[in-house]
C-alpha cells in the first residue's frame, strides 16, 4: 500500500469505520471486493446479499453472506436480468430479513446497493449513497443530449424520431454512410447498457426490419451515422463543493456481431492510450459536465462519459450516472466505490480534489488493466490459465507464461465469462479490442460457450493524430 493514498485512506476510514454495513447486489461474489474494502477500512461488521451466487467464493472471513437464489435465463438479455435481480432484493423473504435483524439488532447498519440505488429503505434500513431520481435520469441517451450541447460538446449528425416506421426509416436514409446508421432507443423500457438497446443498422434492409422491431416499443429514438473509431469512457467524481476529479480514459471492447446487428459488450482496459489531443478533450468534456450537471442537479458522486474516439476527435453517445464497468480494470489503493458512495452522500471532507486527481492518474498511467467479459446462453463451469501472443491464443502451461485467466460460471443472466489480464500482459498503446475479440472466439470453442453474433470483431482504430 502506497502512502501516495493515506491522506484519502483516512478520510474514508472515519466515514466507514465502527460501523455496521449492509451490502446488496445482484452478484453476491461479487460484494466480496466492497465488504473487503469496508473490513480494511475498520467497519464493524459486514452482511452481504445477493440475488444469485455468482462466479467463484465468498471468503468466509468476510462475514455473513446469503443469496436468493435467483435465477434468469440468458435468452431476456443483460438488462432484464439486472432489472429481475434488482426487484427479488427489493424486499428480502422473511428468513433472510431474520438474519438481517440478529445481525443488527439496533436497526442501525447503512444499506449500500449497487448500480441505480432507488433510495428505498431495506428493511428498515436506510440506504446510505443512493441516486437521486433525476440523476438516474440522466440515464436516458436522449435527454443528455442537451447537456452535451450546452457544455460544448462535438456531437456527430443525429435525429432524434418517434419510434413509428416511416419516421426511422426517413432518418436512416438521411443520415447512413458507408457502414449505415446506429439507433439508440431512450428509457420507456427502463435505463439500459452493455450494447443492450443500441442496434447497429447497416443497409436500409436491416433498417426496415429494425424499424418493424421497435415501433411502438419506445417513445424516441437517436439515430447517428456509424461511427468508426475506438469506444471509450472516463470516470468523474463530483464532489460535493461541484470540483470534479476526472481519471484516465479507458478502451470499452465493444465488439461487431458478424451478422451486423448490433454490439457485444466485452469488457473494458486501459492499455490503450488515445491520441494526446483526444485525451485531453475527453477528460475536459468531463470536466465540464461534472461542474453543469453539480449547479443544474446537485450531482454528486461518479458518473462515466462514453463515446467513440473517431480520426476528428471524440465524439460522445451517453453518460450514465453511476460507476461504470471500466473501473474493473483499474487498481488503486483506496475503494473508488466506497468514493462514490460518500460523495453522493454528501459528505464533506478535505477531500483536495486536485491533489486527488494528480495521484490517481499518476497510478492509473503507470499500472494498466484488461478485462474481458461475456455472456453465455447456458451456465457452466470451467476455469483456464491464458497464453496470449498476438491474436494467438492456447493454454499457459505453467504460472510463468500465463497471460490471463479466465471463468466460467453462473449469473443472473444464466452463464458468465470473465477474463483477467496480468499486468504487463497487454500492449500499452493501440487498442486490446482485437485480443478481446480472440479470446473470446477461442473460448467460445474451447468451452462451447455459443456466444451470440460470432464471431465478433474489433472496432477500427482511426489514425491517431497528436
Amino acid at each position: 500500500m502506497t502512502d501516495d493514498f493515506e491522506h484519502w485512506r483516512g478520510i474514508l476510514r472515519d466515514i466507514y469505520g465502527g460501523r455496521r454495513w449492509l451490502l446488496v447486489g445482484e452478484v453476491l461474489v461479487l460484494l466480496a471486493g466492497r465488504a473487503r474494502s469496508l473490513l480494511d477500512l475498520g467497519a464493524e461488521a459486514v452482511f452481504m446479499v445477493g440475488a444469485c451466487r455468482g462466479t467463484g467464493e465468498v471468503p468466509a472471513d468476510l462475514g455473513e453472506a446469503v443469496d436468493l437464489g435467483f435465477e434468469h435465463t440468458a435468452e431476456r438479455g443483460i438488462m432484464a436480468g439486472i432489472r429481475a435481480a434488482s426487484a427479488a432484493l427489493a424486499t428480502l423473504p422473511p428468513a433472510v430479513r431474520e438474519r438481517v435483524e440478529a445481525f443488527d439488532p439496533a436497526g442501525e447498519a447503512r444499506v449500500i446497493g449497487v448500480l441505480h440505488d432507488d433510495g428505498r429503505d431495506l428493511a428498515g434500513r436506510r440506504r446510505w449513497g443512493a441516486s437521486r431520481p433525476a440523476w438516474q435520469a440522466l440515464e436516458d441517451k436522449i435527454r443528455i443530449l442537451d447537456l452535451f450541447r450546452e457544455v460544448g460538446a462535438r456531437l456527430p449528425p443525429l435525429r432524434v424520431v418517434p419510434g413509428e416506421t416511416d419516421a426511422l426509416l426517413a432518418a436512416h436514409r438521411e443520415l447512413a454512410g458507408e457502414a449505415g446508421t446506429v439507433w439508440a432507443a431512450d428509457d420507456t423500457e427502463g435505463w439500459h447498457g452493455g450494447a443492450e438497446g443500441t442496434w447497429w443498422v447497416p443497409d436500409e434492409a436491416a433498417a426496415r426490419r429494425r424499424a418493424e422491431a421497435v415501433a411502438g416499443r419506445f417513445r424516441t429514438l437517436r439515430v447517428t451515422p456509424f461511427l468508426e473509431g475506438v469506444p471509450c469512457s472516463v470516470h468523474g467524481f463530483v464532489l460535493p463543493g461541484g470540483e470534479t476529479v476526472v481519471l484516465r480514459p479507458a478502451e470499452l471492447y465493444v465488439l461487431r456481431r458478424a451478422d451486423r446487428s448490433g454490439f457485444e459488450y466485452a469488457g473494458a482496459g486501459t492499455t490503450w492510450d488515445p491520441p494526446p489531443a483526444g485525451r485531453r478533450e475527453l477528460r475536459d468534456l468531463a470536466r465540464r459536465l461534472g461542474r453543469l450537471l453539480h449547479a443544474r442537479l446537485g450531482f454528486r458522486g461518479a458518473f462515466v462519459l462514453d463515446g467513440v474516439m473517431t480520426g476528428e476527435g471524440f465524439r460522445p453517445t451517453e453518460l450514465n450516472p453511476r460507476l461504470g464497468a471500466s473501473l474493473a480494470a483499474m487498481d488503486v489503493p483506496i475503494p473508488l466505490d466506497l468514493l462514490h458512495n460518500a460523495l453522493a452522500e454528501g459528505i464533506g471532507a478535505d477531500w483536495r480534489p486536485r491533489a486527488l486527481e494528480a495521484a490517481l492518474l499518476a497510478r492509473l498511467d503507470r499500472q494498466r488493466g484488461a478485462v474481458v467479459r461475456a455472456t453465455p446462453r447456458e451456465a457452466g463451469e470451467a476455469r483456464a490459465a491464458l497464453r496470449v501472443e498476438g491474436l494467438a491464443v492456447r493454454r499457459a502451461r505453467t504460472d510463468a507464461e500465463t497471460h490471463a485467466t479466465a471463468i466460467y460460471g453462473p449469473a443472473p443472466a444464466s452463464g458468465f465469462v470473465s477474463v483477467r489480464f496480468r499486468e504487463g500482459a497487454l500492449p500499452v498503446g493501440p487498442s486490446a479490442a482485437p485480443v478481446a475479440a480472440a479470446v473470446l472466439r477461442w473460448l467460445d470453442a474451447e468451452w462451447n460457450l455459443r456466444l451470440p453474433g460470432m464471431p465478433l470483431t474489433p472496432a477500427v482504430e482511426q489514425a491517431r493524430s497528436a
